[in-house]
């Protein structure tokens, strides 16, 4: 749990999340008070603003939360990101599962409701590349601190 280890070393964390797992980071910073433990948050390909690929997981409750303008999606999507928290969103105009592309930015409203936060376009990478690529994390591993 990200509240032991930050705990455990007496400082806050960084979290590196790809695709839904940058959602689930961002609703524990966000909605859970998980700001008090996190200090950067980087996601690669996470569906800020949905994806029209998850009709394809309709039927379960994941595929559901994924759709654009999704009850989850309008909930975290509020326009206030975590102040104290440094966001960075990871996107490509190649990711297969991101439909349309741009959605895997952070909208502009939440990126303005704090001092750090911003989208960065990795090029034309896949979605699982945007994990396994040295060029991505080198564009962002400077937002790490």
């Amino acid at each position: 749990m990200i509240s032991n280890i930050s705990q455990e070393e007496n400082s806050k964390v960084d979290i590196i999340a790809h695709s839904m797992g940058g959602l689930d980071a961002r609703w524990f910073i966000e909605k859970l008070d998980g700001d008090r433990f996190v200090d950067d948050l980087i996601t690669l390909g996470t569906p800020h603003q949905g994806s029209y690929v998850a009709y394809l997981a309709y039927f379960t409750p994941g595929g559901k939360d994924l759709i654009p303008d999704s009850d989850f999606l309008k909930l975290l999507n509020d326009g206030q990101l975590a102040q104290g928290v440094e966001y960075t969103a990871v996107w490509s105009d190649s990711d297969e599962f991101i439909v349309p592309k741009e959605s895997a930015k952070i909208p502009s409203l939440e990126l303005n409701s704090v001092e750090k936060a911003r989208n960065i376009f990795a090029g034309r990478y896949e979605h699982v590349q945007l994990v396994t690529s040295k060029k991505v994390l080198e564009q962002y591993m400077g937002y790490l601190d």
